[in-house]
């Protein structure tokens, strides 16, 4: 938060990403976490349009739909969002009658952002996003953890 919230730290960004080729920074992406995003609009605002501007990615980490709505998605609008299995399994599914809810899948094409699914620990959660029309994934089962030498 306090990064994003200094403007000599965006000017920093701003100089260091000129610096690389188009190439490579659309390889890079930036990761708030959605209590932050959701805490800091206007700094959100400008971080997303320098991101664009210089062809960088920007994604919100832990997303969960606030009491406001999806509004905050409209107007910072992420490349992606990172929401966990056990969130999207809640909110996907109809506990009384197991239908699946199509809400944020609207959402996130109306508005242009992927949704990745995280804590992806089971061949059946796999699956089980994936029925739901969700395809990209992060968690143990994905990749598993090694420790860096």
């Amino acid at each position: 938060a306090e990064f994003i919230k200094k403007y000599v730290n965006m000017e920093w960004l701003k100089e260091n990403l000129s610096g690389l080729t188009p190439q490579k920074r659309a390889r890079i992406s930036f990761e708030v976490s959605h209590t932050i995003a959701l805490h800091n609009i206007e700094a959100m605002i400008s971080l997303a349009s320098t991101l664009r501007a210089f062809g960088c990615r920007l994604g919100i980490d832990n997303y969960t739909i606030p009491e406001e709505g999806v509004v905050s998605l409209s107007i910072i609008r992420p490349h992606y969002i990172k929401s966990t299995f056990g969130y999207l399994k809640d909110m996907m599914v109809e506990t009384h009658t197991g239908k699946i809810q199509e809400s944020i899948h609207n959402v996130a094409s109306s508005l242009g952002f992927d949704i990745i699914v995280t804590n992806v620990e089971t061949q059946e959660e796999l699956e089980m996003m994936q029925k739901w029309g969700f395809y990209d994934a992060q968690g143990r089962f994905v990749s598993p953890i090694e420790f860096l030498n």
